[in-house]
């Protein structure tokens, strides 16, 4: 089966994208004679370890199953790779010993992919692992019976996963006592602030520690554009309220501020959020912000290689510094302040998930692979990096690092998605990575605070109209907003009036009352 491919650049920083998002986009061209004097090698290599039975050792995964069953894998990402059918290839060799399956990848740009993903299950179209990649409305696919209740699979066949996974974050990522996805496994929250070039803080010689507040970022503005004249940041829309101290509370508008209080609120109508927004105003009247941001198909990541971009508002979690540095070929480093601590939320538990939808052919097999995926050292590895000594080389201290005669031109297989389906505890780390850094992944871990209303999950039916309402009320300002292009003080009164009648209060009102029966029941003041 042909892989989908929809190469048109994207926007990947949104709520998540941050999150996450934030990260990386890879790209690669052919290089016919490096891809050919390697192939054969390549593949045997990739073989191996199927053939040694070195890999997952759960029995239930591992049980050979009587019908090959083929499946069709789709997730989000920047494009096509050149390498795709072939690693596709050596997943098949792997898997169709391992559970009797063999896997097609197919992937879909960020501007595509939730409105193809929407039509193909309508339509009955076959998709039997979706990795959902921060961009699907998660708690409406779940309303609307587009994916399969995967907690009896999950216990079955999710033994590899269930290794590695916290309690705590399969407890956050469950609706109503039910799994529909299998969330990521790296941070337990995220943490939120400004990630910027770190040899342009070097040469500024600023103190990132000082850095506490959102009005505390212009001086390393200031600081940062004195040393590079054409230096600018990259802000989001409705992130920010993240960075500004906010909880996600589900879909629509209605947030928590801080962690120690249930009460749901509107960050509009929040006098320092005001004060944030005219701060961001002056930052882009300073020539601060990046204009070109708001622009549909903007790629940072491109941006940011090329030297017109220079840093991001968003996540602030630990890693971010490689992260960003691996996804633009390791070409700068970045370092970060933090504004908000980490908070392991609801949203935070499911919103980078892999689920099975309900037109999967076989949803046992599915979950199969999926414990695979995210369970197995030498899968994880495979569809994060490729293959060994082809699409990368291990160094003595296990870090790993591009191909001799490699680089961010001629790479054949640079996906960069290693947090979409990720366990970091057996993925391999790039030496933009410090060694230790699992173990500072436990440190962060520790450090993350439990969201006071994690587990809860708003029901958006009653009022689901008025969100569809509200949405286009923001869809019309907050780009703006965020990014300093409008001036707060003139547009947001014009806005509230939009929101009111649109129902935003319904909404917040709505969100209270759910939030207080959850409260109620759970024993949460």
């Amino acid at each position: 089966m042909k892989t989908r491919t929809f190469k048109k650049p994207l926007f990947l920083f949104t709520a998540f994208t941050l999150s996450l998002s934030l990260l990386l986009a890879g790209c690669g061209n052919n290089n016919d004679s490096k891809n050919a004097d390697s192939s054969k090698a390549a593949s045997s290599q990739a073989a191996s370890p199927a053939a040694s039975g070195s890999a997952s050792s759960s029995e239930s995964t591992n049980a050979v199953q009587e019908k090959e069953v083929h499946l069709d894998w789709y997730y989000v990402g920047n494009k096509e790779e050149v390498d795709n059918q072939l690693i596709s290839d050596e997943i098949s060799k792997y898997t169709k010993e391992k559970i009797n399956a063999t896997v097609t990848m197919h992937v879909l740009d960020w501007g595509s992919f939730t409105q193809k993903v929407e039509m193909m299950i309508a339509s009955g179209e076959k998709i039997d692992v979706l990795s959902t990649g921060s961009v699907l409305n998660f708690p409406q696919m779940i309303a609307k019976g587009s994916l399969v209740d995967m907690t009896d699979l999950y216990d079955k066949y999710g033994k590899d996963i269930q290794k590695y996974m916290p309690d705590s974050l399969i407890q956050g990522a469950k609706f109503d006592g039910k799994l529909y996805g299998v969330p990521f496994i790296n941070i337990l929250g995220s943490a939120y602030g400004p990630v910027v070039r770190k040899d342009l803080v070097e040469k500024a010689g600023f103190d990132m520690s000082t850095i506490h507040t959102w009005s505390d970022m212009t001086k390393l503005w200031e600081a940062l554009k004195q040393v590079e004249p054409n230096f600018t940041v990259k802000t989001a829309d409705n992130v920010d309220f993240l960075s500004m101290g906010y909880q996600i509370l589900g879909d629509g508008p209605g947030y928590l501020k801080g962690n120690d209080n249930l009460k749901v609120v509107n960050p509009y109508e929040d006098p320092e959020v005001l004060a944030n927004l005219k701060t961001t105003r002056e930052w882009y009247k300073a020539g601060y912000i990046n204009k070109d941001a708001a622009v549909p198909g903007f790629n940072h990541t491109a941006a940011l290689q090329e030297n017109k971009l220079h840093g991001i508002v968003g996540q602030a979690k630990v890693g971010i510094e490689s992260e960003m540095s691996v996804g633009i070929g390791s070409k700068y480093e970045f370092t970060k302040a933090v504004l908000r601590n980490p908070i392991l939320d609801t949203y935070s538990s499911y919103f980078v998930s892999t689920s099975v939808p309900r037109t999967a052919e076989d949803p046992e097999r599915s979950m199969m692979f999926i414990n695979l995926l995210m369970g197995d050292e030498y899968l994880q590895n495979l569809t994060n990096y490729g293959i060994e000594g082809r699409n990368y080389v291990k160094l003595p201290d296990g870090r790993i690092d591009l191909p001799p005669g490699a680089d961010q031109d001629n790479l054949t297989y640079n996906p960069n998605l290693t947090w979409e389906w990720q366990n970091s505890y057996i993925q391999l780390l790039n030496k933009s990575y410090p060694v230790d850094f699992v173990d500072q992944l436990k440190q962060y871990n520790d450090s993350s605070e439990p969201s006071i209303a994690l587990g809860f999950h708003f029901d958006a039916v009653p009022v689901k109209n008025e969100i569809a309402a509200c949405a286009n009320v923001e869809k019309e300002y907050a780009l703006g907003l965020f990014m300093g292009a409008i001036d707060p003080e003139k547009t947001i009164p014009g806005m509230m009036k939009k929101f009111k009648a649109a129902g935003i209060d319904k909404i917040i009102a709505e969100k209270q009352k759910q939030l207080d029966a959850w409260a109620a029941v759970n024993g949460k003041k």
